[in-house]
């Protein structure tokens, strides 16, 4: 784990030229084996701006920071970490359940500033992007109207969009979290 907190903070370094500090690890649980570690006080359009810069973005609004006014977790609160599986697509066992259902069984889900964090940290380890053939909905995020914003790699860009809560497909998965 100690190599991994090196690597984000070498991570923050480069991107954000931040100095990541203190940030509590939770327990690690096996199949959950990524761990994704958010600075505290970074914004969700520090994230999408970073990102651009990287690879070529577009987003359904301009200001995340006022357009997803809910998450499950806030780096306002101080530096976090979770763990989630490390795949490339969103989580297979979340296909055809909605953010209403997911809820109602308890089962955390990625916000999206964590989602842009694991696209930026992943392009730079593999070159890669994720969600190639799926969407991550971030279950963990919401705007004041309650809808649900969306990540993707489609057609050479990172895509931000949005869903409803009880919208389910094939390839609409949540990314489920450790904390």
């Amino acid at each position: 784990m100690l190599h991994q907190i090196k690597e984000w903070t070498s991570f923050y370094k480069k991107h954000f030229n931040l100095v990541l500090g203190d940030v509590v690890i939770p327990e690690h649980q096996p199949g959950f084996d990524r761990l994704i570690v958010v600075a505290g006080s970074l914004t969700q359009n520090q994230v999408y701006d970073a990102c651009a810069k990287q690879f070529k973005c577009w987003r359904y609004k301009n200001d995340l920071d006022k357009s997803v006014a809910k998450n499950d977790r806030d780096p306002k609160n101080g530096a976090y970490a979770i763990w989630l599986r490390d795949c490339q697509e969103a989580d297979e066992e979340n296909k055809n359940l909605s953010a209403d259902y997911l809820e109602n069984q308890k089962v955390k889900g990625i916000t999206l500033l964590e989602r842009m964090l694991y696209e930026l940290k992943y392009h730079d380890e593999t070159g890669n992007h994720l969600d190639t053939s799926s969407v991550t909905l971030c279950s963990g995020s919401r705007d004041s109207r309650d809808i649900l914003p969306t990540a993707y790699w489609k057609e050479e860009e990172f895509g931000i969009n949005w869903y409803y809560t009880d919208g389910s497909n094939d390839i609409l998965r949540a990314r489920s979290v450790v904390l």
